[in-house]
C-alpha cells in the first residue's frame, strides 16, 4: 500500500499551477484526519472571518480602492489574467474537451465577479476561482450538451493519447484528486479540503488513481511504486502545457457576469409579481364567491 505524505514533495514548477505552493510546516495529518471545518467551493478556506477582513470586504463593495489604489476592476483583470490559461488547461484534463474547459473556467471568473467582495478578500482568490471552475467542469449536466460526446483536446503523440484515455477514464473524484495532488502539487490536507473530503478518504481515491493509471499506461506501470507518483506528475504537466488555450477577452467575461445579474434579477422579479398577482386573484375571487 502507498503512502501519501501530508505536504508536496518537492517538484520543478509545474506548468498548471497558478502560483508556487508556499513553504508549509510539519504537519501530523494522520489518514483519519478531517478536512477543515467550513470548507466549501472556496477550496478550503475556513469559515471564520476577522474583522480586517470584514471591513475589507465592506470597501470593496463599496467600490473603494485597495491598498495600493488597485479598484476592483483592476485586481480581477488581474487575477484573470494570471491564472485564466492554466485553469483551462487544467480543465481540460478534467473534462476531456477544450470548449468545455473554456466555458467552465469563463464561467467560474463570471461567479468570483458576482462575489467580488468576498474573493478579493479571500486568502487564496486564485484556489476559490480553481475549485469553482473544477466543479462546473466535472457538472454531470454537462453530458447532455450537444457536442460533447467527442473529447476535444490536443492528445499530443500515441503516448500521450493513452495517458489521456486512461485519465479521463477515471472516476471523476480520482480524476481530480490525483490532479490537484500529483498534477498541481498540492499537499493532502489541502487537496482533502478542496474536495471536501477526509484525509482518508482522499489518500483512497490518489491511491486509487495510481493504480488504474499504472494498469492502463504502461510506461507508468513499468516503474518502481516510489516512483510513479513523481513521473506522473512530469506526465500531467507535460500533456496540460501541450494544451492550446483560447482566452475570452477579460471585459467580456466581466461583462458576460454582470448581465447573468441582471437576467436573474429580472427573473426573480418576474417570478415574485407573477405569484403576487396570482394570490390576489386568488384572494378577490375567494371574497366574491363568499
Amino acid at each position: 500500500m502507498e503512502t501519501l505524505t501530508t505536504t508536496a514533495p518537492e517538484r520543478a514548477e509545474p506548468d498548471i499551477r497558478e502560483t508556487p505552493p508556499a513553504p508549509s510546516p510539519e504537519r501530523s495529518g494522520g489518514a483519519g484526519e478531517s478536512a477543515s471545518a467550513g470548507a466549501a467551493a472556496s477550496g478550503g478556506r475556513p469559515a471564520g472571518r476577522t474583522a480586517a477582513a470584514t471591513k475589507a470586504t465592506e470597501a470593496v463593495r463599496a467600490g473603494k480602492p485597495r491598498a495600493g489604489g488597485v479598484t476592483p476592476e483592476e485586481a480581477f483583470d488581474r487575477l484573470y489574467q494570471r491564472h485564466a490559461a492554466t485553469l483551462i488547461r487544467q480543465c481540460a484534463l478534467l473534462c476531456g474537451h477544450r470548449g468545455l474547459a473554456e466555458r467552465a473556467v469563463t464561467r467560474a471568473f463570471e461567479l468570483a465577479w458576482q462575489r467580488w467582495p468576498e474573493v478579493a478578500v479571500d486568502r487564496d482568490p486564485a484556489g476559490w476561482v480553481r475549485a469553482a471552475a473544477h466543479d462546473v467542469a466535472l457538472s454531470p449536466w454537462h453530458r447532455m450538451r450537444p457536442g460533447l460526446g467527442r473529447a476535444q483536446v490536443h492528445p499530443g503523440p500515441p503516448e500521450d493519447r493513452e495517458l489521456l484515455e486512461a485519465l479521463t477514464a477515471l472516476h471523476p473524484c480520482y480524476r481530480r484528486s490525483v490532479l490537484l495532488y500529483d498534477g498541481l502539487g498540492l499537499g493532502l490536507p489541502e487537496t482533502a479540503a478542496e474536495m471536501e473530503a477526509s484525509t482518508r478518504a482522499t489518500a483512497h481515491r490518489i491511491t486509487g488513481a495510481r493504480h488504474e493509471l499504472a494498469e492502463r499506461v504502461p510506461r507508468l506501470g513499468r516503474l518502481p511504486v516510489e516512483q510513479r507518483d513523481r513521473a506522473l506528475g512530469v506526465l500531467l504537466r507535460d500533456l496540460a502545457a501541450a494544451q492550446p488555450v483560447r482566452l475570452a477577452p477579460v471585459k467580456t467575461v466581466r461583462m458576460g457576469s454582470e448581465r447573468a445579474t441582471r437576467r436573474w434579477v429580472w427573473s426573480v422579479t418576474t417570478l415574485m409579481l407573477v405569484l403576487l398577482s396570482m394570490v390576489t386573484v386568488t384572494a378577490v375571487t375567494g371574497s366574491g364567491l363568499a
